[in-house]
């Protein structure tokens, strides 16, 4: 009977828990593979034309028209996304303490080709990956989309210590 105790935890250590971590992992892997798919470029919008810079390296959240919601909105993107300090919302022409107004004109093909949608998505190197409407799923499907679209973090390289001070002969 004691043998079979060291040998079951050896079981758990060695097959159980990495299968668990493995599939877990892969779950994970597949909902992120997803949500990319689901962001295929719809449209982009001509950078030459943003001489103020207002997408240049940024996710950005174009909102087109006001809606019941807003306030709600603001504080659902504030809370997921306050951190990463990489996400704009840009509004046409109403004003809220988290938006910046889109200057008059600006990008005036794009508003008014998605005129009938709430919100348009637009990555970093300034391709419309989604548009959106003011409703409970397209606002959940927003935030998760945006997640994806969030350029990561550059990490700096690891150096072994005994490599930092050598110099080379």
């Amino acid at each position: 009977m004691k043998k079979g105790i060291p040998i079951f935890a050896f079981v758990i250590f060695l097959v159980v828990i990495p299968l668990f971590t493995w599939l877990n992992l892969r779950k994970g892997l597949d909902y992120r593979l997803q949500l990319r798919n689901e962001l295929v470029v719809k449209d982009s919008v001509d950078l030459k034309l943003d001489t103020l810079h207002l997408l240049s390296n940024k996710t950005n959240i174009l909102i087109l028209k006001s809606f019941d919601r807003v306030n709600d909105f603001v504080s659902a993107i504030e809370e997921h996304f306050s951190k990463e300090q990489s996400v704009n919302f840009y509004s046409n022409g109403f004003i809220h303490e988290s938006f910046h107004v889109l200057p008059e004109g600006y990008f005036l093909d794009i508003i008014n080709k998605y005129d009938r949608q709430t919100f348009i998505l637009v990555d970093t190197s300034g391709y419309i990956r989604n548009t959106y409407s003011d409703k409970s799923e397209d606002i959940g499907k927003l935030l998760e989309h945006t997640a994806v679209l969030i350029p990561g973090k550059k990490r700096p390289t690891i150096e072994l210590k005994s490599q930092k001070g050598k110099v080379d002969e």
